[in-house]
């Protein structure tokens, strides 16, 4: 129920430009609320799929609009940003998923102590593709430090095996794959790429949509190290 706010407008003793003005603000928090309910809704739609999503529905941070997906306005980025944003500073869910590599079933919980950069990917992504090299520089420079790389995407195991090989990738950290379906918020947007930190305790810190240079995501991770 919207609050008549209002108390002065229901009341009659506001002004008809005050009245515009309490309208043009709940105006602005419906329309906020029914963008985010558009990206909920590819979530709830997702469930009705295989363990992977069709890739028609991945939307890529990309300027590029004949890219797969299409490309996001830079405000609609902000507006799921600042949606994940709300978790800040709060511990994150312990998001159960197959190991690529050992094939163990494995949580977001034993990585604890480490400063984790979660990274949501697929390999029909561009931006992802492009931003691997980056992510695994990154990895080695850090690790020492007490820093992980983890990838996650709805892409099965063989089919990450395959990316990684046919570019002769090395990666050092945590390569992960989980259903689509399985993800929680704050990690259920279907953009790739998304990164979050995740701090020693298991707190969300920071999070964005798009890829990063190695310097800017250095300069991110720095800051929990």
């Amino acid at each position: 129920m919207i609050d008549c706010g209002l108390t002065t407008a229901c009341s009659g003793r506001a002004s008809p430009a005050a009245d515009a003005e309490r309208l043009g603000a709940v105006i602005e928090i419906v329309r906020r609320d029914l963008e985010m309910s558009i990206i909920r809704l590819f979530s709830v739609l997702a469930l009705l799929t295989s363990s992977a999503y069709p890739q028609e529905w991945v939307m890529n941070c990309i300027p590029d609009s004949s890219k797969s997906g299409g490309a996001l306005p830079s405000d609609f980025i902000q507006r799921i940003e600042h949606e994940v944003g709300r978790s800040f500073n709060t511990q994150v869910p312990t998001l159960m998923f197959r190991n690529v590599y050992s094939g163990v079933q494995d949580s977001l919980t034993s990585l604890r102590g480490k400063v984790v950069l979660l990274n949501i990917w697929s390999s029909g992504c561009s931006p992802c593709i492009e931003e691997m090299p980056t992510l695994l520089a990154v990895q080695s420079e850090l690790a020492a430090r007490g820093f992980v790389l983890f990838t996650l995407s709805a892409e099965d195991t063989a089919k990450q095996k395959q990316f990684f090989a046919q570019r002769k990738l090395i990666h050092a950290g945590v390569v992960g794959s989980m259903r689509i379906q399985d993800y929680e918020y704050p990690f259920q947007y279907l953009i790739n790429p998304a990164g979050y930190i995740i701090d020693r305790e298991g707190i969300l810190r920071d999070f964005w949509l798009g890829p990063k240079t190695q310097d800017e995501l250095v300069e991110k991770i720095n800051r929990y190290l």
